[in-house]
């Protein structure tokens, strides 16, 4: 028996060898837990909490530099796929990595501050952020990954510093109009060479205030009840830096605008919006309040009752509508009132 051991030892030690240490399969492929904290999905490791899923409406946003007291340190894959309420976002200090697609098809994301501590931007981090009009990146970054922001067609201005040291393939395709700040001798600067994009050269770059419209719509009011085919009317307060209000349905198809305000105060702009109720769906809408910098928007519910007659004329419901050459159809009023849809 002695001798048979002997004699096979050398190839059990080879499968042992090949096979490797045991390892439990339910042990390795066993996921990170994931965690809950409000609106805020979130996974922890070594301490550390990525944010791995975003629920909230909210359209300007800071996100939280802890979560139920671990340091938030990462944004995950897809964390903020196609959060469509929001519009400017503030990410704090403490953040290193922000994950690849995190705010993927974010269409209404017109600002972005970035802490001075992310270093990585992910693939496609940005992709299809189509409302992004500039970026300023913070001298802490060393990478841009693979289409990071690609398909952002509003982007127009983009700032890169010169710890940017690798920009990845097709990181800003289909941004057709716009144009990079870089520093001389950057990585950034060759880049923009390379690949024939227009740029301006500086010495230092200025990061942008964060969040400029935090407080942009201050109320909104109105009668916010009302019958089928009559006009919903809602008076609206907003700082004085706005230049123009929207009204947006559910699809965020534009149903109302107003480029005229009411009234001027001590920093504040009074406005005015119609809308005429067709149907008998109650209704979410969106005020959107357009300055400068971005815009920042206001959900209002509205409840509809009854049915409007086939007749009535919309603006004036007591009078039925006018019909043969000249007259208007029901929806095209004057003063830029009513906005046709997109």
């Amino acid at each position: 028996m002695k001798h048979v051991l002997t004699r096979f030892f050398p190839v059990l030690l080879v499968f042992a060898l090949a096979a490797g240490p045991y390892v439990n399969s339910a042990e390795a492929t066993a996921p990170v837990p994931q965690r809950q904290s409000g609106e805020y999905t979130y996974t922890i490791e070594a301490g550390q909490a990525t944010i791995t899923r975003y629920t909230g409406s909210e359209s300007h946003l800071t996100i939280p530099d802890r979560l139920d007291g671990y340091p938030v340190t990462a944004i995950g894959d897809e964390a903020f796929r196609e959060c469509r309420d929001l519009t400017y976002v503030t990410i704090p200090d403490g953040v290193l990595t922000i994950g690849e697609y995190a705010f993927i098809w974010c269409e209404n994301l017109a600002g972005v501050s970035i802490a001075g501590t992310v270093t990585d931007i992910g693939a496609g981090a940005f992709w299809g952020c189509s409302g992004l009009a500039a970026v300023t990146l913070p001298d802490s970054v060393t990478n841009i990954g693979d289409f990071a922001f690609f398909g952002c067609v509003g982007l127009t201005g983009a700032g890169i510093p010169a710890s940017v040291t690798s920009i990845g393939l097709e990181a800003f395709d289909g941004c057709d109009g716009l144009a990079l700040t870089v520093i001389s001798g950057s990585a950034a600067q060759q880049y923009a060479r390379e690949n024939g994009i227009p740029h301006t050269v500086v010495d230092t770059l200025e990061l942008p205030a964060a969040a400029p419209l935090s407080t942009a719509i201050l109320s909104v009011e109105g009668n916010t009840a009302v019958n089928a085919g009559a006009t919903l009317i809602l008076r609206v307060e907003t700082s004085a830096d706005i230049t123009r209000l929207q009204l947006m349905n559910e699809d965020k198809d534009e149903v109302a605008r107003q480029n005229k305000w009411l009234a001027e105060g001590s920093g504040t702009k009074t406005w005015e919006l119609t809308w005429t109720a067709r149907g008998s769906k109650n209704r979410t809408l969106t005020v959107r309040a357009h300055g400068d910098n971005g815009y920042a928007d206001e959900k209002v519910a509205v409840t509809v009752s009854g049915s409007a007659p086939s007749n009535q004329n919309p603006r004036n419901p007591t009078a039925s509508s006018p019909s043969g050459p000249g007259s208007r159809p029901p929806g095209a009023y004057p003063d830029a009132i009513i906005g046709p849809p997109r």
